[in-house]
Order: structure tokens, then C-alpha cells, then sequence
């Protein structure tokens, strides 16, 4: 019984999730980010966002094809976060 619960609540966090980042790589796209580049830039900031302004900064509508292309910077999340 407890399994079956627990399969059910990880299909339904594992749909959610799968549907929010669709709604971003679609937003990237809107926003003319390249989706592959654009997620990249999130999974490799994300971890070290130690801020809501951090974590706002890699929102689709927050960057351009630029910010996608420049390497990170050394303790900075983003060059807009500075």
C-alpha cells in the first residue's frame, strides 16, 4: 500500500516538474534563447544562486543570447547581478 502511495506521489512531482521545465525551455524559446544553451546556463548557475535575485537573474525573460554565450564569472552569478 505504501508503495503504491509513494509511486503515485513520485509520478505526479516527476509530471509537474517535467511540465515547469517545459514552460521554461518554451519561454526561452519565445525569448530567442537557444533552449540547450539557455538550460545549461541554469544547471550550472542554480546550485550556486545564494539569493532570490540569483535565482530571478537566469529566468528566460532575465537573459539574452549574450548572457548565454559569456562564461560565468568566478563568484558572481550573473554579469546583470553585479
Amino acid at each position: 500500500m505504501l508503495t503504491q502511495v509513494l509511486g503515485i506521489v513520485y509520478r505526479a512531482i516527476s509530471t509537474f516538474l517535467i511540465r515547469r521545465a517545459g514552460l521554461h525551455v518554451q519561454c526561452a524559446k519565445v525569448n530567442g534563447l537557444e533552449p540547450y544553451a539557455y538550460l545549461r546556463r541554469v544547471f550550472t548557475e542554480l546550485p550556486r544562486a545564494q539569493s532570490l535575485g540569483n535565482v530571478e537573474a537566469l529566468l528566460p525573460t532575465r537573459l539574452t543570447p549574450a548572457d548565454l554565450t559569456r562564461a560565468p564569472l568566478r563568484g558572481i552569478l550573473l554579469p546583470a547581478c553585479q
